[in-house]
């Protein structure tokens, strides 16, 4: 399960990885062709320790000894010593630790045999100056290991392998640093994205919001492609994923409480852009195709939308009804041939909160009680205004709209709580704008986790 849900996350992050992978690839070429090219020059060096006696003992002890020095004669070469002496012996400008940075050295295992290797920009130069450290370490280790008094040193080294000049450089390596550069980006894009996703307090599950709200759950409304072109369910397929999520969401919420059916349902979200309003027409859809009497009053009096979505004349509707320049007959509109009548918001006024507060208002939610099953009446979002609990507090109950990796949980709570301030019954949630897990064909709710549908939602 981890396996799965690290590949989840690669899958939402792809674009930061992607882009991490590419930039850090790009300086890495980029470094890669503004370094010079560096040639390396080596010379492998056989060190005998003199053996004075015939016994086999004493040659024993003198072999021992070469190993012995090997590893010390690596460090030497190394020093700044035979750096000082190089520099004297080459001249040309080079100074002793230019040379002591070019050299490295290293001691073959279980021989007796040391490999010193030089690094510089000219192969030529490399070359020179890998044979004169030979020549110059050769007559150094000659002085060192010369007792007093005797002409004969302990320890010889000489040259076996002379150095070549070198046809191809050792340094940069495009290949090697591309792959380094592809791999750091890789990680630097999944370790990007471990900690955006420890960071990103949103709502993406049916259990967050679950946890969020302490309510039900009604359903989860999923990713589809076509929503752009066709918002409604009833405009396209009548077995799409998105189509069967509103006929369970229909069916959770009209059992939401069998003793006591709900008729006046508000539907409002914590902030703009959840899909509150296209989620609203939906259902109301999905309940009418049903065989269900419905009304949708759109009431949210400062944006509204709900004619433009159903597709129905705007010009007359609630604060028409309200104000009294419309009867409610005449301010209903039938949509096509359901059960489903709309009653749009009407020309937007400069008071909405009183007017949704009103006693007219009162006396309008009680007279549609009686002519549908079921009213669903879009708000304004929560936390902005105060419109919904106004309105909430006289109708059975509302359902918030969460949407997927938008909605931040501290945004939701709040939400709630200001429904829980005015007394208002929460009867379940919905988490909206969530793309569809692989083999997943309808939208169970807890089934889906992530992304936006393809309009614009409010």
């Amino acid at each position: 399960m981890e396996f799965i849900k690290y590949l989840r996350l690669l899958r939402r992050h792809w674009l930061l990885i992607a882009v991490s992978v590419v930039l850090s690839g790009g300086v890495a070429m980029v470094v890669t062709m503004r370094q010079t090219p560096q040639y390396q020059a080596s010379i492998t060096m056989f060190v005998s320790a003199a053996d004075r006696t015939t016994n086999s003992s004493s040659a024993y002890q003198a072999s021992l000894l070469s190993q012995e020095r090997v590893k010390s004669y690596a460090n030497l070469l190394k020093s700044e010593r035979v750096a000082r002496k190089l520099a004297t012996t080459l001249g040309g400008g080079l100074s002793a630790a230019g040379l002591q940075a070019r050299i490295s050295a290293e001691a073959i295992p279980e021989t007796v045999l040391l490999r010193a290797m030089v690094v510089d920009e000219s192969p030529e130069r490399a070359k020179s100056i890998a044979d004169a450290l030979g020549v110059e370490f050769g007559a150094l280790v000659q002085e060192l290991e010369r007792p007093p008094g005797d002409a004969r040193p302990l320890v010889k080294v000489t040259v076996v392998d002379n150095a070549q000049v070198p046809a191809s450089p050792v340094s940069p390596q495009p290949l090697l640093n591309l792959m380094l550069g592809l791999l750091v980006g890789f990680g630097i894009g999944v370790g990007g994205s471990l900690l955006r996703e420890d960071a990103d307090s949103s709502v993406k599950s049916g259990g967050d919001l679950r946890h969020i709200t302490g309510g039900a759950v009604l359903g989860t409304i999923g990713y589809d492609g076509a929503v752009s072109k066709r918002p409604l369910v009833g405009d396209g397929a009548m077995h799409t994923p998105r189509a069967e999520a509103f006929r369970f969401l229909r069916a959770n919420l009209q059992f939401v409480d069998v003793d006591e059916p709900v008729r006046l349902v508000v539907v409002t979200s914590a902030l703009p852009k959840e899909g509150r309003t296209l989620t609203t027409c939906d259902l109301a859809v999905a309940l009418a195709q049903a065989g269900r009497r419905v009304i949708v009053i759109d009431a949210d009096l400062r944006k509204p939308r709900v004619a433009r979505y159903l597709g129905v004349d705007g010009a007359a509707g609630l604060t028409s009804v309200l104000v009294g320049h419309a009867a409610l007959d005449d301010a209903l509109q039938q949509w096509r041939d359901l059960p489903l009548l709309v009653l749009p918001s009407g020309p937007i006024p400069p008071n909405p909160g009183e007017l949704l507060g009103s006693h007219h208002m009162h006396q309008l939610l009680e007279e549609v009680r009686d002519r549908a099953d079921l009213v669903l009446i879009d708000t304004p979002p929560l936390l902005p205004v105060a419109d919904a609990t106004v309105l909430a507090r006289n109708c059975d109950g509302a359902v918030m709209i969460a949407r997927h990796g938008r909605t931040q949980a501290d945004e939701l709570r709040s939400g709630v709580e200001r429904l829980r301030a005015a007394d208002v019954r929460l009867l379940g949630s919905v988490l909206n704008m969530a793309p569809a897990k692989s083999g997943l064909g309808y939208g169970y709710a807890g089934e889906f986790e992530g992304s936006a549908n393809g309009v614009k939602a409010r």
